[in-house]
């Protein structure tokens, strides 16, 4: 119902929500966008190898030889995580 006024509220208001869609997004918007998508992918990599050389690191010294127990599987993923940690003696 249009309350008799001739105007319809949800016709306006979807109106101007495609009007909205339509919009290209602007110059700040896109480089904040561009900016989010880089550091996420800065973190990706960044995440990535850190334990990949942490897996490499753990089976150069020995902690993924024998995973038959728990205790050597949370040796293995502790070796993988906090591998800076091996090298100090």
């Amino acid at each position: 119902m249009d309350g008799g006024g001739g105007y319809d509220r949800g016709m306006a208001a979807s109106a101007a929500h495609q009007g909205a869609a339509t919009r290209r997004p602007t110059r700040s918007r896109r480089r904040r966008v561009r900016a989010h998508v880089f550091r996420n992918l800065i973190n990706y990599v960044v995440w990535s190898s850190y334990l990949c050389v942490g897996v490499a690191v753990a089976a150069s010294n020995g902690y993924l030889d024998h995973l038959s127990q728990v205790t050597s599987i949370i040796s293995a993923a502790g070796a993988v995580v906090l591998w800076p940690l091996v090298f100090i003696e």
